[in-house]
């Protein structure tokens, strides 16, 4: 989800994702579903470009997706899986932390 969520929040961050980019031959933001490697080091391991992009940040890989909206975040992850696991959030966890009918 957080790599689907980036965007850049400055020059160094612009030129990091364009190096990915070139590198990848793709945005990887936009397919992230092509970034199958299983291996966490290698070019088209998820893991490892969104590291790059966020320098291993943890903090700054949440704001990906804190912040980002999710219409965003349902147009980037139309084919990899993300849009289901909202659906799912949506529609099972969030009645569960609304609790039940009428506020009791």
């Amino acid at each position: 989800m957080g790599l689907c969520g980036f965007e850049p929040k400055d020059e160094e961050e612009r030129g990091r994702l364009q190096a990915e980019c070139q590198l990848l031959g793709l945005d990887p933001r936009e397919r992230a579903q092509e970034l199958a490697a299983r291996d966490e080091t290698a070019k088209k391991s998820t893991k490892r470009v969104l590291a790059a992009l966020t320098e291993g940040d943890w903090d700054r890989q949440a704001e990906c997706w804190q912040t980002t909206s999710l219409e965003t975040l349902k147009t980037r992850g139309a084919h990899n899986g993300l849009v289901d696991y909202l659906s799912e959030v949506d529609a099972i966890l969030a009645p569960l932390i609304a609790g039940p009918p009428g506020g009791s």
